[in-house]
């Protein structure tokens, strides 16, 4: 059973929604990753509190760093990717969640990982106690 959606304190320009819409997907990527999830990083535009309103015809999308301890499957991308639909198609808004590891950040995406680091850090910090037995 899920509790409250949304983090204490922060982040009102996502809906509730669209909290149980991250929520859902980090659960999703806890399991699939399993012990190599180490990080889930909201960034952007949901991050800095600059998104696009809800009832602008264009909408923001929810911009999440996923990272890993080591390089996943195929399959756990293709299980991400498909969580990335099915939860636009529930919370309308998409969701960008690209799959590094550290080493990829640190050797070849440095500018991604800055970025990241400036937002919010949900996994573990927030949602890792949530999906405990």
């Amino acid at each position: 059973m899920m509790r409250s959606a949304c983090p204490a304190g922060d982040m009102s320009e996502l809906s509730q929604l669209e909290w149980r819409c991250i929520e859902c997907f980090i659960r999703t990527v806890a399991d699939a990753a399993s012990d190599r999830l180490a990080e889930v990083w909201l960034y952007g535009s949901a991050a800095r509190g600059d998104m696009w309103a809800a009832f602008w015809p264009m909408r923001s999308d929810i911009d999440l760093l996923i990272v890993t301890s080591a390089q996943v499957s195929s399959e756990v991308e293709d299980a991400v990717r498909h969580a990335t639909y099915e939860l636009f198609l529930e919370g309308g808004r998409r969701i960008d969640a690209p799959i590094r590891t550290r080493a990829q950040l640190r050797e070849q995406w440095a500018p991604l990982w800055r970025e990241a680091r400036n937002g919010i850090q949900l996994w573990p910090d927030r949602f890792a106690n949530r999906f405990a037995n």
